[in-house]
């Protein structure tokens, strides 16, 4: 049998807490934990356990301020929801153990969040995934007619179970009486939902506009909620791209007087060797491109093939920009992150490496994974003087650049080498120049750039370059 925790010592833990332990509630009873599903560092514990035999799932408040405040929140939010008929997980439990507050409900096997039911749809049939979240719009709608929405409302607060649709994390549960939402407030929390699920149901949102009407909920134009969606896509892109150099759930962040290292989290240690040590990687691995701003080796570490890139310094200009916090290497980093969030495909940035002397910056090596695609100029080489043309491919780029275009974002290199076709994916690479813009002056012109310069890889008086120039939606831009 374990022994029963000490609060204080999980909350000083960290990410490094240890299952299994024991936590004893307030009525003597032993709450097992035995898989870690959430960890918030010093501040809350979500795990699968059992209690008096029964599988459970624990949230476990160990934060030394608020945690009483967060149980209770979360206790109104489930009981909201129990009180309005609306499905979420049976309370079994809540109470105190120790000093920490915690709060049992009933353990669904099987269940899966609808975050990991999307995840299994990347790349699915639209129609397929219109089935599958036509049920979650049904039951949106009704918590909105009956007063309820969620305010950080997103797929992983609804669980898939047996073919039913459950609503978690009460915390985030708020109402206002028994009437039905103002379609003002409804309008905005669908959009704020529409907004988490995109971009894999870009095509999609007016289908589930209506599945959400078709159900009863509160009426709006399509026009309103488009901006509704819009505005919350910028804000949540904005607080995802703030995390990129800290120390969180996703990334790990390891900085000293000598260097600075960002890496993602779950790779961190299959990566030690090249964080530890890139120019052996540098020296060892495949060369790919020597050149004076940056030299680029595929390596294979842990038995993945990556990408190793370094900044070099070749003149002491470019040591003076480098020396800043947001230089190249640090936008290559932060836009390959951007793309992830807007679901354009791009060779996935796994660690950013930074040396750094009296807080300055130096050299710098960004790692990525690694993608054997195709240059798009080989891809289309059959193509360039007709009389056939690359219909689908066209498509498939074509909704890549729309949705670059919906979040003003402009790349700054479009020549043919920085865009590799794989398994019939378009991947943007070399993001160093990458840029959203905020006027949309500036941004028309840096698209505008973007367009000139993709239609300068074909030949002018090619007929594949006047094709793309009316078939993409940038190609009118040509001058």
């Amino acid at each position: 049998m374990n022994r029963p925790a000490d609060i204080e010592s999980l909350r000083r833990a960290g990410r490094a807490v240890q299952l299994p332990l024991t936590l004893v509630l307030h009525d003597g009873r032993r709450l097992e934990l035995e898989q870690m599903l959430r960890l918030l560092p010093g501040k809350r514990i979500v795990a699968r356990g059992s209690l008096d035999g029964q599988p459970v799932l624990a949230k476990v408040f160990i934060a030394a301020r608020g945690a009483r405040r967060h149980m209770r929140r979360e206790l109104r939010g489930i009981h909201v929801l129990h009180d309005r008929g609306l499905p979420t997980p049976q309370l079994l439990a809540s109470g105190m153990t120790g000093k920490a507050p915690v709060i049992i409900t009933e353990w669904l096997d099987r269940a899966r969040t609808l975050t990991d039911v999307r995840r299994t749809l990347d790349g699915a049939p639209s129609r397929e995934s219109l089935n599958r979240f036509r049920p979650l719009m049904k039951l949106v709608a009704a918590m909105h007619v009956r007063g309820v929405w969620q305010r950080d409302i997103h797929s992983g607060n609804f669980l898939e179970h047996e073919s039913r649709l459950l609503i978690i994390d009460g915390d985030e549960v708020r109402s206002r009486g028994n009437r039905p939402l103002s379609p003002a407030r409804a309008c905005d929390n669908l959009g704020r939902l529409l907004a988490e699920l995109s971009p894999e149901l870009d095509g999609l949102v007016s289908e589930l506009h209506d599945a959400y009407r078709q159900a009863g909920g509160p009426d709006f134009s399509e026009a309103r909620l488009a901006t509704a969606r819009r505005r919350h896509l910028e804000r949540r892109t904005r607080e995802r791209l703030a995390r990129v150099d800290r120390d969180c759930s996703r990334f790990r962040v390891r900085a000293d007087a000598r260097r600075h290292v960002v890496v993602r989290r779950e790779l961190a240690e299959d990566l030690a060797p090249v964080l530890h040590d890139p120019e052996q990687f540098m020296t060892s691995g495949e060369c790919l491109k020597q050149g004076g701003n940056s030299t680029v080796v595929r390596a294979r570490v842990a038995g993945r093939d990556l990408v190793v890139k370094r900044y070099n310094l070749k003149n002491p200009m470019v040591r003076l920009r480098r020396m800043r916090y947001r230089s190249r290497p640090w936008n290559a980093w932060r836009e390959g992150r951007r793309l992830e969030i807007l679901g354009v495909a791009t060779p996935a940035p796994l660690a950013l490496i930074r040396e750094r002397r009296l807080g300055l910056y130096g050299r710098a090596w960004l790692i990525t994974e690694h993608v054997p695609g195709q240059d798009i100029r080989e891809r289309w080489r059959e193509y360039e003087q007709g009389p056939q043309f690359p219909q689908e491919d066209a498509r498939v780029l074509g909704e890549a650049f729309d949705r670059l275009d919906r979040a003003r974002v402009t790349h700054g290199d479009m020549k043919g080498s920085n865009i590799l076709w794989y398994k019939d994916i378009p991947y943007l690479t070399d993001l160093d120049a990458m840029k959203a813009h905020r006027r949309e002056e500036s941004f028309r012109r840096a698209r505008d750039a973007d367009r000139q310069r993709f239609l300068e890889n074909w030949p002018e008086d090619a007929p594949l370059r006047q094709w793309l120039h009316n078939a993409l939606p940038f190609g009118g831009a040509e001058r």
